[in-house]
């Protein structure tokens, strides 16, 4: 989320607001790194809008920066959270099941938490 702020914010600064009749905008890019609806979405007739709505299953809903995930965790009872660095984990063989390509250039994180142990009575 933050990486893709940054980049919105960068693309504001440059982006010709007076100039630019067909350019995407900075809001476009944005919408469009964080998987959301498309504008065009909420085109067309009635029954177009519907059918687009109901198979709308990979647009995403919430996103989640590095601090507000690990927050989310630790309400949730665990323990030892924290963001990580591709490929640095406690579990053993990570980096053979941790692809890269998700959290290159900052637009992706990783975070790690575990699961306490019950007390037995």
């Amino acid at each position: 989320m933050r990486a893709a702020a940054m980049d919105y914010l960068n693309r504001t600064d440059a982006y010709d607001f007076q100039n630019s009749t067909s350019a995407p905008t900075p809001a476009d890019f944005l919408n469009s790194k964080l998987l959301l609806r498309s504008s065009s979405s909420t085109q067309g007739n009635v029954f177009n809008r519907i059918y687009s709505n109901l198979k709308d299953f990979h647009s995403h809903k919430y996103m989640y920066d590095a601090k507000s995930l690990c927050a989310e965790f630790s309400k949730i009872g665990f323990v030892e959270v924290g963001e990580m660095q591709l490929h640095e984990s406690r579990i053993a063989g990570v980096e053979e099941v941790e692809d890269k390509s998700r959290v290159l250039n900052g637009e992706g994180i990783c975070v790690e938490a575990v699961k306490p142990v019950p007390v037995s009575p």
